[in-house]
């Protein structure tokens, strides 16, 4: 009798466990304790000389990025837009690839961008690629740079250095 319930029995813990380790097809469950957490601002953004040219059509910004999170590696992607006022953009993507606690200030400069006189748009958007629990974290700012670029009648090329 005992060798009768000893198979089934054993049988029943073996799919238990099988069954008890497919259910976990997902990916971990996430909660507000272990959510990633992220934050981007913009701390400032203004015109200036940047380069050996002499003319102030350089954009400077500082960009402050939080991020903190349960992942062990994380990729995140930072856009830059940079909206003149003629309607014309500017857009940059920067990936940045840390493990756990990341805090950064970006120091950005845009070579050549600011064109014509005008509002300028600068806007950035912080986001989190995990395909289970992405983020995003966005931030703008408007300024206005008064100068344009010199008379000479060429159009510089544009330049980005992230550091």
């Amino acid at each position: 009798m005992k060798k009768k319930l000893v198979l089934p029995f054993t049988l029943l813990v073996i799919i238990s466990l099988i069954l008890g380790s497919c259910s976990g097809a997902q990916a971990e469950s996430i909660n507000e304790s272990n959510s990633p957490t992220l934050f981007v601002g913009i701390n400032t953004a203004y015109y200036c000389c940047l380069e050996t040219d002499g003319i102030e059509n350089d954009v400077y910004t500082s960009i402050h990025v939080s991020f903190i999170s349960p992942y062990y590696t994380n990729t995140l992607y930072l856009y830059l837009d940079l909206e003149l006022p003629s309607g014309r953009y500017f857009a940059y993507l920067i990936s940045m690839k840390f493990f756990g606690l990341y805090e950064y200030t970006l120091q950005v400069e845009l070579i050549n961008h600011a064109l014509e006189p005008g509002d300028y748009i600068l806007f950035t958007a912080l986001f989190f690629a995990n395909p289970n629990d992405p983020r995003l974290a966005t931030s703008i700012l408007v300024f206005d740079p008064p100068g344009s670029h010199d008379n000479s009648g060429e159009v510089p090329l544009p330049e980005i250095n992230v550091y």
